[in-house]
């Protein structure tokens, strides 16, 4: 059985939202998962941003899914969105703003329920509809 091709993305401006990346992608690993995440080919090649580009491209292009992180609308998060929506690839994606029950951005609410994407609240219940997933 061929694994599926996740893409992970969320802001990676400090410290905790790069370590949540990483616990992401472990859990999303131990569920049977193949993995791209962008912070793991920034500490492999350095902040070069022509071949983090490329590789992240590349990346996306043979991804099957996405996993997004929709916290703070980092805007490299919200053209990734844009992107996989575009090209018609499911979008799981969590918010975990404890203000709002959604993301209160009708284009970024709406992209990330467009068709079969999914939109979660908890990341718990996040990990649990893709342990389905890939069944």
């Amino acid at each position: 059985m061929k694994k599926i091709n996740i893409y992970l993305a969320g802001p990676l401006f400090i410290q905790s939202e790069i370590d949540q990346r990483k616990k992401e992608a472990k859990k999303l690993r131990e569920l049977g998962y193949e993995v791209y995440s962008p912070i793991e080919q920034n500490e492999d090649i350095g902040y070069d941003l022509d071949e983090l580009y490329r590789r992240d491209i590349i990346a996306m292009t043979k991804a099957d899914i996405s996993v997004l992180c929709l916290d703070n609308f980092d805007s490299g998060t919200m053209s990734e969105l844009g992107w996989f929506v575009a090209k018609k690839k499911p979008v799981f994606s969590h918010w975990t703003n404890w203000k709002y029950e959604e993301p209160n951005n009708l284009f970024i609410r709406g992209l990330a329920l467009e068709g079969p994407n999914k939109l979660f609240t908890d990341l718990s219940l996040l990990f649990e509809h893709l342990a389905e997933y890939n069944k």
